[in-house]
């Protein structure tokens, strides 16, 4: 037996047992080519069955400045937009009682 070889019987074994995806007799090399082709065929049909989350994902949570990017830009917009509801919330309990409401009330009208 030489030194580094693998027993008789595993050699044997090793050289029967097929990868479940690859059916026998077949080889394991990936046609490039093929895949590209298909790809650039239908690109547009491949986004559309993409579901919303996974789409989601691809355009703001893949990569780490996007992710960040997204959260800055969330975060500002949420702010703004949660500022002016309670303010106009607040203007709407409080109608006729704030002075942009009574203002007129007490200014002079110079002639």
């Amino acid at each position: 037996m030489q030194f580094g070889a693998a027993p008789p019987a595993r050699r044997a074994a090793r050289g029967r047992t097929a990868s479940p995806r690859v059916p026998r007799g077949r080889t394991r090399r990936f046609n490039f080519r093929a895949e590209a082709a298909a790809l650039c065929a239908a690109p547009e049909a491949a986004e559309d069955k993409m579901p919303l989350g996974s789409r989601l994902y691809a355009v703001f949570f893949r990569r780490t400045s996007t992710f960040a990017l997204t959260i800055v830009l969330g975060a500002v917009l949420f702010e703004r937009a949660f500022d002016q509801a309670a303010d106009a919330f607040y203007a709407r309990l409080n109608r006729g009682k704030l002075w942009k409401h009574i203002k007129h009330n007490y200014e002079i009208q110079e002639k």
